[in-house]
């Protein structure tokens, strides 16, 4: 198995700050779940593959953090 970390991210940013902001989540999760998490380790030793996604404007992006916290 392989593992991907996803990330979505406001449209009306450009590049670079979608970057800059996709890589805080990243740290954020690392601090708050990495520690003793498995698949976080494996994908952060081997895996390493991250996706960035436009997730719209704001309100889309309420949506998408409504439909993933189902979960």
């Amino acid at each position: 198995m392989e593992y991907r970390m996803y990330s979505f991210v406001l449209r009306q940013l450009n590049p670079m700050q979608k970057g800059v902001q996709t890589t805080h989540a990243v740290v954020e999760y690392a601090e708050k779940q990495g520690k003793d998490n498995e698949g976080y380790h494996k994908w952060a030793n081997e895996d390493k593959t991250l996706i960035v996604l436009d997730g719209g404007i704001y309100q889309d992006m309420m949506e998408i953090m409504g439909e993933l916290f189902k979960y």
